[in-house]
């Protein structure tokens, strides 16, 4: 008897006799068969054992049409797993609800039965997405998504029944207020951990940070270029109040002087456009090589060259950039040009030195911009071609300051070059001012292409 217990459980109101350790019922008469098949270990002394307890069970279904099954909707039994894709009839004979239940990936054996029994004829018309339609009946009589059950795992006595899986019930909260602000503030300071980790990952300190590599850092001098002015420079990245930038530019921990740097700026929303215009204009005629005034044959057939050797045989100077590449470009060179701007003739700064003719070719589109600027918004509306004149002359302003900028003689240092203080100054980490690891690459790209 023992044994028995062990292993199964007579549910004596469905007249079934539970194996428990297989989760199913088994049909009297292939107890003995079950158990060499799937438990050989048990031995020949315990089986006999088993089905003589078995023939002397009371309430045990010999046949499958004498198991009781639970009434439709009740709570699942123990022991059995509960399926959750099952479809149940939903038809009504005479008053009575049919209880037909199946399980299947289409409901393909829930139509032959509502089909067979009740005449169910479907409306849908042939042709079409058949799938679809075999999903989504316009007159189904069935209900999907239903939990179930069954009993036996045997073909003939296979039969499932529905069931009701009551939701888990929610705890009720006994905490006080003290204990949920503890909680509470628990949760906040972890997030705000998570936070500060991630930014560390992302940014790389100065010297004597954990997070720092030193070769590479040493190797490039920013920290000995920019020192304690690394928060100060951020704000010079900053776009003009009256520049629309396309890009998200937030610089935390930055505190700027508003009322100074409106005065600094004014003209330098335009210059960042003609920059924009410059650099828009110059990658589109390098796509342009069918139009008079495009790129010669031989400096294309150059461009477009292939990487001998390499193994991707990559073009060097890709140029068929989208407009969503070149605004993204154009952005590092805006951001380079306001921190010029803005710092050109502040003593407290990075220590870069412009020569006679950046200054000249800086002080020209700052006086350029700044005039048209004086006219006001209404003067530059009366004359469409005066306005077309002065962006182009703009253009031409921020072209020429850009060459001025890169014909620059490096002596003792390299950061001497405003251009090169300027690409430590980019490779700024803006939360922060820690420094950038991962996401300096596509700044020296987009430094490059446009170069």
């Amino acid at each position: 008897m023992d044994e028995f217990q062990g292993l199964f459980l007579h549910l004596t109101e469905y007249r079934v006799i539970l194996f428990q350790k297989c989760a199913f019922a088994i049909v009297p008469v292939q107890i003995l068969r079950h158990l060499k098949d799937h438990h050989p270990r048990t031995t020949d002394e315990t089986q006999q054992s088993i089905i003589e307890i078995c023939r002397n069970l009371n309430n045990v279904a010999q046949s499958a049409d004498d198991v009781q099954y639970p009434n439709s909707g009740e709570a699942p039994i123990a022991g059995f797993p509960v399926y959750s894709n099952g479809m149940r009839c939903t038809a009504k004979e005479s008053g009575v609800q049919c209880t037909y239940t199946c399980r299947g990936k289409t409901p393909r054996t829930i139509q032959r039965h509502c089909k067979e029994q009740h005449g169910w004829k479907n409306r849908q018309k042939r042709g079409g997405n058949a799938r679809q339609k075999l999903v989504h009946s316009t007159n189904k009589m069935w209900q999907e998504g239903q939990d179930c059950q069954r009993f036996f795992e045997f073909g003939k006595w296979k039969k499932y029944f529905a069931v009701k899986v009551q939701p888990p019930q929610q705890e009720r909260s006994v905490l006080d207020a003290e204990e949920r602000e503890k909680r509470a503030d628990a949760v906040i300071d972890k997030h705000l951990a998570d936070i500060e980790a991630y930014r560390r990952e992302q940014c790389i300190g100065g010297e004597g940070s954990r997070y720092t590599p030193m070769p590479w850092l040493d190797f490039t001098g920013w920290h000995r270029h920019l020192g304690d002015l690394k928060l100060d420079v951020l704000r010079y990245l900053r776009p003009a109040a009256d520049e629309k930038s396309t890009e998200e530019e937030v610089l935390e921990n930055v505190s700027g002087e508003d009322a100074e740097a409106d005065a600094e700026d004014g003209g330098l929303a335009d210059a960042c456009r003609a920059t924009r215009a410059l650099i828009r204009t110059a990658l589109l005629k390098c796509q342009d090589a069918g139009s008079e005034d495009g790129v010669g044959k031989a400096a294309l057939e150059h461009i477009n060259r292939r990487e001998v050797g390499s193994k991707d045989r990559e073009k060097p100077f890709y140029a068929k950039h989208t407009a969503q590449s070149i605004e993204k470009y154009s952005g590092r060179w805006t951001k380079m040009l306001r921190y010029i701007w803005r710092t050109a003739d502040r003593e407290n700064r990075p220590k870069y030195r412009l020569n006679d003719r950046q200054r000249r070719s800086l002080a020209e589109l700052k006086k350029l911009a700044r005039r048209e600027r004086e006219r006001g918004a209404g003067a530059r509306r009366v004359s469409t071609g005066r306005e077309k004149e002065w962006r182009e002359g703009m253009q031409v302003a921020a072209l020429t300051f850009w060459i001025a900028m890169f014909d620059h003689e490096l002596r003792d240092s390299e950061y001497e070059s405003g251009i090169i203080s300027g690409l430590a100054v980019l490779a700024l980490h803006t939360q922060g001012g820690g420094w950038m690891s991962p996401m300096y690459t596509p700044v020296c790209a987009a430094m490059m292409t446009v170069l």
